[in-house]
């Protein structure tokens, strides 16, 4: 969207995207993404958008830097993960040179969750790790439902932030996008059909956090997959499979 109202001209006038900055602080990066304490109940979506915000942006202002080494560490070094290009500073710094063409574009395609798919075998930034799921498996979506519900990934540390794709047995003719933040999990319907070519077999999904234990999230997310015996049943039988997941009609977006 940013890129189309760059390059549109109908008003005479030239446009040029120099910086995309956010204004957060250490302190709210860390109680959305990185503390377990519980949020309010009117706040449960917040940490998605301090997440997306944190994501698509090349500075992130930070109105309390410098108030305490060891938490900002921690903030740098989730930052690493999630947005490796970003730069955190007190203000928005002054450009150096021409502005960066199609900036928006290279933004939501250099995401840190995109780079780890292509790139698994990535350094992981201490205090902060990365584990890459991929299975051509679709989920369960009444284990992967129990999962959640359960407290999903607990035994395997904090996820601060998960994205990517996924598949439920019981929609097979959609790609859904995964994403979290905090401890809400959205699932969205994405445009892509089951046929498209960069369309994924199954789960390609990648998450963030302190000292992730990375058997114990294999084995949860395993434990949601369809087993050998029911992929043998073929898609007619997976149509039938309990699905509590809010359906999709119109594409709008559904939060568990």
């Amino acid at each position: 969207m940013l890129e189309h109202l760059v390059r549109d001209d109908r008003a005479g006038l030239p446009i040029v995207l120099d910086r995309v900055a956010t204004v957060t602080s250490i302190a709210e990066i860390r109680r959305h993404l990185l503390s377990s304490a519980p949020l309010a109940e009117d706040d449960w979506d917040r940490s998605e958008r301090v997440a997306g915000r944190l994501e698509f942006a090349d500075v992130i202002v930070a109105t309390d830097l410098g108030g305490g080494a060891g938490a900002e560490a921690e903030v740098r070094a989730l930052l690493a993960r999630l947005n490796p290009g970003v730069r955190l500073s007190a203000s928005v710094p002054a450009r150096v040179g021409l502005p960066m063409p199609g900036l928006a574009h290279h933004l939501a395609s250099s995401m840190g969750w995109q780079r780890e798919l292509s790139h698994p075998s990535l350094p992981q930034t201490e205090g902060v790790r990365s584990f890459v799921f991929k299975d051509p498996r679709p989920f369960h979506p009444e284990r992967l439902h129990a999962a959640l519900s359960a407290g999903f990934g607990r035994d395997g540390g904090r996820i601060a932030r998960s994205r990517g794709l996924c598949r439920l047995a019981t929609r097979m003719e959609t790609v859904a996008s995964w994403s979290s933040a905090g401890d809400v999990l959205r699932l969205d319907p994405t445009g892509m059909s089951s046929w498209d070519q960069d369309s994924p077999a199954g789960q390609e999904l990648v998450f963030f956090g302190p000292d992730l234990d990375r058997d114990a999230l294999s084995r949860a997310l395993c434990g949601a997959l369809l087993t050998t015996e029911e992929i043998l049943a073929g898609p007619r039988i997976w149509a039938e499979l309990g699905d509590p997941f809010p359906t999709w009609p119109d594409e709008r977006s559904h939060s568990h």
